[in-house]
């Protein structure tokens, strides 16, 4: 989400699509190429030598081995302060836990900002925004063609779930914070998986909202204290962030957060929306016995993993089903996004994959394991969807199209003139698509008190 605190106000005129174009290019042509480096810096350590080896370029900045050095001491620091708060609020040291939460922030901050120290190396480079390497047909084939086989059964939960453990909890002035942590239900792939849950203080079982995040988006790692979806605590919601796999902690040495999806596509697109849709199922079935009501959501490639949950939800124990769905910059065409969309295109992601043998129709093939055209498990009239007029990486045009299949009803729709960017952040001010979602929640929980 692109957020800027303490802007809401200048909101109605400040989140527009002039914005979200700036916002394309910023992305793809300064912030890609950036943390292109800064992970290949992560890997190299402190040797120039192994750092070009890793990111070949012409053109040495000055004092780059003092920019290495300063790159492997934030790291050596974040992941300190990482062990602190994992022996804090999972080995129950005996420690102030808000505080030791708030130092790693702010170490995970710092690690995430030492992109800053190349600066000079991308103003006297084009460096690339990916580090490519596209995964060949008969790996993908290896991978997923069982699934692809037995599209009903594509995404069935292992018998054995996976048990979730509860850090402990502080308390702030809007609620109760802590993690859950648990093996994902697709090993080897998906290791360790972490949430964040954001807990009202007063209610009685509230009702639950799972929300994903957005390729690339790592909220444990830049806290936004503008998340309107976070802030929906204060409206009696238990809100459990997810943290996407090969993002925040689960990121892989030598990629930054979310690279690996793209660079490895189709098999990283296929495996995200796979561990993703099954590990949301193990935290709806967590949330299930906690709440009368259990919404998933999500924003750009969260909400596209979200939709699919809402149709492949039917292979789950009812437990694991969630009530509600809030689809917000929803892309209902993942193949077209990835070829066709604004930002891929900025970054080479089609080129790249073009030039690897993959097109369109070869990617079509995959749909029903991205995009199932069936009957939504969720009740149509409990899925809310946000889309942008002015859109150019996730169209509405398709999300409308799949809004009508489902039959959802045209008042849980709401098409705003903003891109793809601003559509999130605008949340904050723009209020009547989350009241609507939080309603129909709320509904549904009162429905199942009775």
């Amino acid at each position: 989400m692109l957020s800027l605190p303490g802007m809401n106000r200048l909101g109605p005129a400040l989140y527009r699509p002039w914005l979200d174009r700036r916002a394309d290019r910023l992305l793809g042509d300064f912030y890609f190429p950036l943390s292109c480096a800064w992970a290949a810096a992560l890997e190299a350590g402190t040797s120039v030598d192994r750092f070009r080896q890793l990111l070949p370029f012409r053109r040495r900045p000055p004092f780059l081995e003092r920019s290495l050095c300063r790159i492997a001491m934030l790291a050596h620091g974040y992941h300190q302060s990482e062990r602190e708060w994992e022996g804090a609020f999972f080995g129950e040291i005996d420690v102030d836990l808000q505080a030791t939460a708030r130092r790693r922030d702010r170490a995970a901050m710092a690690f995430m900002a030492g992109r800053a120290h190349l600066v000079s190396l991308r103003a006297l480079n084009r460096l690339p925004a990916v580090r490519w390497d596209i995964s060949g047909h008969a790996e993908v084939e290896a991978a997923h063609q069982g699934r692809l086989a037995s599209p009903a059964r594509a995404f069935c939960l292992p018998e054995q779930v996976p048990e979730v453990h509860q850090s402990l909890s502080f308390r702030t002035a809007r609620g109760t914070e802590f993690w859950l942590r648990f093996s994902s239900p697709v090993q080897p792939v998906g290791g360790v998986v972490w949430a964040h849950v954001f807990e009202p203080l007063s209610a009685e079982r509230p009702p639950t909202l799972i929300f994903l995040h957005g390729i690339g988006v790592e909220p444990e790692f830049t806290p936004d204290p503008g998340n309107a979806i976070v802030h929906l605590v204060e409206r009696g919601v238990r809100v459990i962030t997810l943290e996407g796999l090969w993002h925040g902690r689960r990121r892989p040495l030598g990629s930054f957060g979310g690279e690996r999806v793209l660079a490895r596509a189709p098999l990283g697109f296929l495996d995200y929306f796979h561990t993703a849709a099954l590990e949301t199922a193990v935290l709806v079935s967590w949330a299930r016995a906690r709440s009368r009501a259990v919404g998933v959501g999500g924003y750009s490639l969260g909400s596209m993993v979200a939709g699919l949950i809402a149709e492949v939800a039917t292979q789950w124990p009812v437990e694991a089903r969630p009530d509600a769905a809030l689809l917000i910059a929803h892309g209902a065409d993942p193949p077209r996004v990835a070829l066709e969309g604004s930002l891929m295109r900025r970054i080479g992601f089609d080129a790249a994959l073009i030039r690897s043998g993959w097109d369109l129709a070869r990617f079509e093939r995959w749909r029903p394991l991205v995009a199932p055209t069936g009957t939504p498990a969720v009740d149509p009239g409990r899925i809310v969807a946000v889309l942008g007029e002015a859109d150019e990486l996730t169209p509405p045009g398709p999300a409308l199209d799949q809004m009508r299949r489902w039959r959802v009803p045209d008042a849980n729709l709401f098409l705003c003139r903003r891109g793809h960017y601003t559509i999130a952040p605008a949340l904050a001010f723009d209020s009547a698509p989350l009241g609507r979602f939080v309603d129909l929640l709320s509904q549904r929980a009162e429905t199942d008190a009775r």
